[in-house]
């Protein structure tokens, strides 16, 4: 105890890890990276694999406790043990990972020995005068991913299946890369362990998406406030508010009632374009675009990606075809994510490299 800090300050830190890495390991689709490097996802992917910061951010055994099915199958025995509904324990996970799939640097292996140092993810034993303060991002739609399924889809074309292997995503709160879990490190009607710990959260609508981003956080205004506040002694509230809804222009920016989850498998590069015509997606070249407001693509699989969007707008997804059948499963889920309606459109069969247009 014997130190000169006072005051402890984090803004969207992942705790206990964010399965979105999970994605990024397998896939390279790191859509926040586009900002700042022109990297084709097969490079991204490749070079990901080989840092061990990204590999410390892969889930922690704590949030696989936290989060039931964190890694599962579902079809796809994808360690080849014989069964194709396994609901992985990290150690499962971490033989997958460090002797099957990426071998040659054990990305499991570093993320472990980093979450299970003493007092790293558990802070029961902190008995010092320290104070804490998380800063975490809720954002309007709960699109970022808390747990990871290993699927095996059969596309059936005239009784023929073509089988095809794809990551399925369950989506929840946070930040768009570090579920509220994690940012919280614990349950979101939970306190975390550990001693003098606040926690404020930006919860933003539609409008303001991006300032609750994992990158937007450092640069809203309402987060930087709320930092000096506490750095003078203040308080900050436990509910931040973006500054355009305290200054009282809020009537647009209230939390969507709704968003669709799109998920289609068969086919690739899809792109959203907005009612002001702004796109997302990715492309023949394998870059991908950044996320607009309201409007969210993730990729699956080499002929996989899911679109989310909000439903207080018009979107179009718009995806060529390929030389197999695709499906498209379609849920409006509402911000508890409650399913309000669905969807399912199998084994459509269409010329290749046909225009494919959904209105959402």
């Amino acid at each position: 105890n014997r130190h000169d800090i006072a005051r402890v300050i984090t803004i969207g830190t992942p705790w206990l890890g964010a399965p979105e890495f999970i994605k990024v390991l397998e896939t390279g689709d790191w859509i926040a990276l586009v900002k700042y490097a022109m990297l084709r996802s097969d490079v991204l992917k490749s070079l990901v694999e080989t840092f061990p910061g990204a590999h410390e951010l892969l889930p922690s055994d704590r949030y696989f406790g936290l989060v039931p099915g964190t890694f599962r199958e579902e079809g796809w025995d994808i360690n080849g043990n014989g069964v194709t509904n396994d609901i992985y324990s990290p150690s499962q996970y971490q033989e997958l990972l460090d002797r099957q799939r990426f071998s040659m640097y054990q990305p499991m292996q570093q993320g472990r020995s980093f979450h299970n140092y003493l007092g790293q993810d558990g802070w029961a034993i902190d008995l010092g005068d320290v104070e804490y303060h998380y800063i975490v991002g809720v954002q309007a739609i709960p699109w970022t991913i808390e747990r990871v399924a290993a699927q095996r889809i059969c596309l059936l074309n005239d009784r023929l299946c073509t089988p095809l292997t794809k990551f399925a995503y369950d989506y929840g709160d946070g930040d768009g890369t570090v579920p509220l879990i994690s940012a919280r490190r614990a349950l979101p009607a939970a306190t975390p362990d550990g001693r003098n710990l606040q926690i404020h959260e930006l919860r933003t609508s539609v409008l303001q998406r991006l300032e609750a981003d994992h990158l937007g956080l450092l640069l809203s205004g309402a987060v930087q406030e709320c930092v000096l506040n506490i750095l003078r002694g203040q308080t900050c509230p436990a509910q931040i508010r973006p500054l355009a809804e305290s200054v009282g222009i809020a009537a647009t920016t209230q939390r969507v009632e709704s968003a669709y989850y799109v998920a289609v498998t068969g086919a690739g590069n899809g792109i959203i374009k907005n009612s002001t015509g702004e796109e997302t997606g990715s492309y023949a070249s394998g870059l991908l675009d950044e996320n607009i407001e309201g409007a969210k693509y993730i990729v699956t699989g080499s002929a996989a990606f899911d679109a989310i969007v909000a439903a207080t707008d018009s979107y179009t997804l718009s995806f060529r075809t390929g030389t197999v059948p695709f499906t498209v499963e379609i849920i409006e889920r509402s911000v508890g994510n409650a399913v309000l309606t669905a969807a399912r459109y199998r084994d459509i069969q269409l010329p290749a490299n046909t225009l494919v247009q959904i209105l959402l």
